[in-house]
């Protein structure tokens, strides 16, 4: 199972918001070599984390149909699956954070030095590694009075 490493900062945004072609599909799977197997459809699939797919540079999700297409082919999106281009940008499909969706998130290869030098007690070095989403509240707001 393919587990996120926290220790390492990626940025996270939305899907296709960088879309920059640098590698191929086929010299992946060349440096790759036996660590993957070479699927009909034109992907790959990771031998040792079999929720892990590389997929051809041209290839675009779209949440909406459910579906990953490039040149030649398409698979099914599906949850709990990390698709990987060649340049080493991953998506998956996630739920939203209010549970109510689900939106395609996009992480980039290159990870960023994250430091917070706090050396004091009560300098917040245990506030780094908390989740932003646990502590947002989802539900319906009621405004009594806007002009006010």
């Amino acid at each position: 199972e393919f587990r996120e490493d926290y220790r390492v900062l990626r940025p996270n945004h939305h899907y296709g918001e960088d879309s920059t072609v640098k590698y191929k599909f086929a010299e992946a799977v060349k440096l790759l070599g036996d660590t993957v197997i070479l699927q009909p459809e034109g992907y790959a699939i990771d031998r040792k984390y079999p929720d892990i797919f590389y997929v051809p540079e041209d290839a675009v999700a779209n949440s909406e149909t459910g579906r990953i297409t490039w040149s030649g082919g398409e698979i099914f999106l599906v949850p709990g699956v990390v698709y990987i281009h060649p340049s080493g940008y991953q998506f998956s499909l996630q739920q939203t954070l209010d549970k109510k969706g689900w939106h395609i998130v996009g992480t980039v290869a290159e990870p960023m030095h994250c430091h917070k030098p706090s050396t004091v007690s009560g300098g917040g070095k245990s506030e780094i590694s908390k989740l932003l989403s646990d502590m947002i509240t989802f539900g319906q707001v009621r405004i009594d009075n806007v002009k006010r």
